[in-house]
Order: structure tokens, then sequence, then C-alpha cells
């Protein structure tokens, strides 16, 4: 995944960049159908504003959050971005499995047998 990086009206430290590039590698291992990453982050008068921005195939999610510390506003956009992701995927999953007939619920509880089932057949053909 490709990962840009950049301030708005600040240089972002090194370890600044290390952790919010951990935060996005995290992401990466859970969602990986993702193809890029975009970190804004902007210094106002008394606050800083972060925005994530994230592309893959046929998504784009983005997540902005503000706080007087910087690394509290990350976490907060990152935890932004993580639910909407979750939420994609969670819709988007495979819900196609077989489906276990009444009839097998039914033997499992044993409510109904197997030869239960054949005498009422054949009492239907007599």
């Amino acid at each position: 995944m490709e990962k840009i990086i950049a301030g708005r009206h600040m240089s972002i430290q090194e370890r600044t960049k290390d952790y919010i590039n951990e935060q996005l590698s995290r992401i990466e291992t859970d969602y990986e159908k993702l193809t890029s990453a975009r970190v804004v982050i902007d210094k106002g008068k008394a606050e800083f504003e972060v925005e994530i921005i994230l592309h893959g195939k046929k998504i784009k999610y983005t997540a902005k959050a503000s706080d007087r510390v910087v690394h509290t506003a990350l976490n907060a956009a990152i935890d932004k971005i993580d639910r909407q992701l979750r939420k994609h995927f969670d819709k988007t999953q495979d819900h196609h499995h077989t489906s276990t007939s009444e009839i097998e619920i039914a033997a499992r509880e044993g409510v109904v047998t197997d030869e239960e089932i054949e005498e009422e057949a054949l009492g239907l053909f007599e």
C-alpha cells in the first residue's frame, strides 16, 4: 500500500511518522484490498486537524479529527476510519452458506427420527 504522510503549516517529527506507519500497517493487514493511504496533519491556531484518506478497489473512505494534542487527534481519526472499514467489509462478506433443512434441525433436536420420517412417507403411499 502506498502511504503518503504530509503536514500543513508544520513539519512532522520522525516518531510521529513511525507511529502513523505502524497504525497504517495494522489497518493494511486487516483490510488487504486497500491500495493507498494519505494522512494530512494540519496545524491550526489552537489545535491539530488530522485527515486520513484511504483508497482501494471501488472504495474511498475519509476520516477527520481534531485535538490540541496531535497523537490524540491521530488516534481519533484512526478509530473513525477503522469503524468505517469494519462496517464496509462486514457488509460485503460472503453471506452465502449452506443452510440446514428444517428436518435436519428437528432430527438433531430429537424431535423427529429417520425412522419416523420413513414411516410417515410410507403411510402416505398406502
